[in-house]
């Protein structure tokens, strides 16, 4: 018999490394960290091209899957992602050096002109909730392409218009509409050792936003009207709409029940407007994300 007691977690470690890779491990849901058997070797399991990084999560075989795609490419989608990221708290206080120009406008105060930002912010944190059930549906792309386009036009109603209650409305509908950005996220597109960087990039247009709005506005405000300061906002709402019509591309990617993808401009409208996330089989039916959408 053994002086020594055995130790569970050196049994533990043992029994770790005596067990063999499965690639199935390495997939979305499983966990970003895996401990991997120390001098083993996989076939099975995918590299970075450094050949000693293993790809969490795995990709599957297809060219249509997000994390196959190249280098360009997946640059390409982030730069769409992360401009409307920028615009999101950047839209909403944008308008905040604007109080002053505006009372007059609406023949109110500045302190009553003030309070039209309270129902925007509100709306921005209810918006995202409405978001993530239609994603799960239609996709990524169609939502944060539907969110840009919407809030370019609510925007400029809101710089059209004629008085304070309809500036407000507007504007709650701008915050309803443009927090979808910040629920897509990026990392469906880059394995994890790939996503430190980009993600950092995405959170300073993120958070950057609710500084940079601001500054923006007071100096445009200095040589044009409130109108025309909103109206440059639209505008910017307006190319983030184009960047993600001519650089967007479908994230969401079941790989285990990969589903045909059309091709040309047939394929990409069906993508951009949700009429293939519609079709799409395995995903949450449209019933069952009215359910969730009143359940909230």
């Amino acid at each position: 018999m053994s002086k020594h007691p055995a130790n569970p977690t050196t049994e533990k470690f043992a029994d770790v490394e005596e067990r063999s890779v499965d690639s199935d491990r390495y997939t979305e849901g499983h966990g970003d960290l895996q401990i991997i058997p120390t001098g083993s070797t996989d076939s099975n399991l995918k590299l970075a091209k450094d050949g000693r990084t293993v790809l969490i999560p795995q990709p599957s075989d297809n060219p249509d899957d997000p994390l196959n795609w190249s280098f360009a490419k997946k640059h390409i989608v982030l730069a769409s992602m992360v401009f409307a990221a920028l615009l999101t708290d950047f839209g909403m206080t944008y308008g905040t050096v604007l109080f002053q120009a505006q009372a007059p406008s609406f023949g109110i105060s500045i302190p009553a002109t003030a309070k039209s930002i309270t129902g925007p912010l509100f709306l921005q944190g209810v918006g995202g909730i409405f978001a993530v059930p239609l994603i799960q549906r239609i996709g990524r792309l169609p939502v944060l392409f539907y969110s840009q386009f919407i809030c370019a036009f609510m925007v400029l109603g809101a710089a059209l218009s004629p008085n304070y209650a309809t500036f407000t409305a507007f504007r709650c509908l701008q915050g309803f509409f443009n927090t979808a950005q910040q629920v897509v996220g990026l990392g469906f597109v880059f394995c994890f050792h790939e996503r430190v960087k980009r993600i950092n990039i995405w959170v300073f247009c993120l958070l950057g936003g609710p500084f940079f709005g601001p500054f923006v506005a007071a100096w445009l405000i200095t040589e044009v009207d409130w109108r025309t300061d909103f109206g440059i906002l639209a505008a910017l709402h307006g190319f983030s709409t184009l960047l993600v019509v001519f650089l967007g591309d479908e994230t969401l990617y079941d790989r285990k029940n990969p589903q045909p993808r059309e091709r040309g401009l047939w394929g990409r409208f069906t993508r951009l407007t949700g009429i293939a996330g519609l079709k799409a089989q395995g995903r949450p039916g449209v019933m069952t994300v009215l359910r969730d959408l009143i359940s909230i």
